[in-house]
Parts: C-alpha cells; structure tokens; sequence
C-alpha cells in the first residue's frame, strides 16, 4: 500500500475526480487499507469518498458501498455511528437518484448490483425514503412478484430489518409459501436481519421445531446474531442450544 505525505495527499485530494477511473478505484482502495491499520485516519478515507461522486462507475461505487457497510459494522455500539450513516446516507442516496429504482432496457450486471447495493445499504443505514419504498414494494405483493427480480433480495432484506410483528408473520407466511428455491433463500436470508430483539427471540425458537429445514434452521440460528446487530444474545442462544443446533445441522 502506498502512504502519501500530507501535502501529495492533498493534491490528490483536490484532483482525485479528474483521476482515472483505476487509479482512483486503486487509491481508495490503499487509502481504506491504511485506515484499517491505523496508519491513517478514516477520515482521509471519507474525504476521498466525497470528493468525487460524479461519473463514477458502478464497480467504483459497489466497493465504496461494501466499505460503507464494514465501516458502519465496526462501529455498532459507538457514538460516531449515527454521524457515520447520516454522511452515508447523503453520499449514496444521490446516486440511488440518479440510476432510479426500476432496472433500465440498457443497465449492465454492475448497474443491476449497485442499485441492489444502494438499496440494501441505504435501509442499513436508516434512510426514510429508501425504507418507506421498500415498504410499499413488498405490501403490494408479499410474494415479492411486484419487484424487479434484481432488486427482490434487497428489498425483503430491507423490510425484514425493520420488521414489525405483522411483517414478520407475513415473510413466514411467504416463506412457507415458497416454491422457488431462490425465493426460499432470499426469505431466510431476510429473516436473519430482524432488529426487533422479540423478532430474534422468535427466529430462534422457530430454529428448535421442524418448520424450516433441519440444515436451514441451524444456520439460521447461527446466523441471526451478526446480521440483526444483536450477536451476544444470540451467542448465549447458540451456546444452550447447542446440541439441539448441531443435531439440525
């Protein structure tokens, strides 16, 4: 990796949207590195982020997303979260904007991901719009036929994360319903995101009886405490659970 002195960083800096696309995918990417290492501040980091977002390309955008998202987990539990998601929020919802929800007849595989991404992440990180679009998306038709297929598993992971007691129940429903084994997936995927502590406590003991697939439920249990924020409840879960768990997987 490569650490510039204060004064070349700042000329980069100042020039970094008139860069090349790779030497600008290449400088985030050693610039993120070096903050991970505490050779640097991550605030250089972010600076970069923001000083270029224009014409970027979509495989410049889904790393900074992926990023974005490592950063944010990192700091679950601290102060400086919330300030984290509110600068994300207003870097990436701009560029949901400009691609729009609905896929075009032109977008490329890495235009169909980032939108994915934009969506997901932008839900993670509590925007109102983004969550209340989603919403609408998946009450229209639970079984997700009213969503772009590019855009299904972001969406339900979306809802699902900031579920209620009648959503939850609703994504069960559907899951039950599933017949696709894509679908199946992407619901048991969702389900594993619930914020709702009462929600995790019930994916949990849905995980002891026979209604998901022995191999499924396991992982589900396992699964659910990174992904919903909660880990140490669903550890101590997992450590009395234990072999009830490992006969399922």
């Amino acid at each position: 990796r490569v650490r510039y002195d204060a004064v070349s960083f700042a000329r980069l800096r100042a020039g970094f949207a008139t860069l090349p696309a790779a030497e600008r995918i290449g400088l985030l990417a050693d610039t993120y590195a070096l903050a991970q290492s505490g050779r640097i501040a991550f605030i250089d980091y972010l600076s970069l982020v923001a000083g270029g977002t224009a014409g970027r390309s979509a495989s410049e955008w889904r790393g900074i997303v992926e990023r974005l998202e490592a950063l944010d987990l990192a700091l679950r539990g601290t102060p400086a979260r919330p300030a984290l998601r509110a600068w994300s929020r207003k870097v990436l919802a701009p560029e949901l904007a400009r691609l729009s929800w609905l896929p075009g007849a032109g977008d490329d595989s890495q235009t169909l991901s980032l939108r994915a991404d934009l969506i997901e992440r932008l839900g993670q990180f509590e925007d109102g719009p983004t969550l209340a679009r989603a919403r609408a998306l998946e009450a229209e038709r639970p079984d997700g036929a009213a969503i772009p297929p590019s855009l299904r598993g972001a969406v339900i992971a979306t809802v699902a994360r900031e579920a209620d007691e009648a959503t939850f129940e609703r994504l069960r429903a559907t899951l039950k319903a599933a017949t696709r084994a894509e679908d199946a997936w992407q619901l048991r995927g969702a389900l594993t995101r619930v914020r709702d502590p009462k929600l995790v406590a019930r994916v949990q003991a849905l995980a002891l009886t026979d209604e998901w697939e022995p191999s499924r439920a396991a992982w589900m249990a396992s699964a659910i405490g990174p992904r919903s924020g909660v880990a140490e409840p669903a550890y101590r879960f997992v450590e009395a659970e234990f072999g009830a768990l490992s006969a399922k997987a």
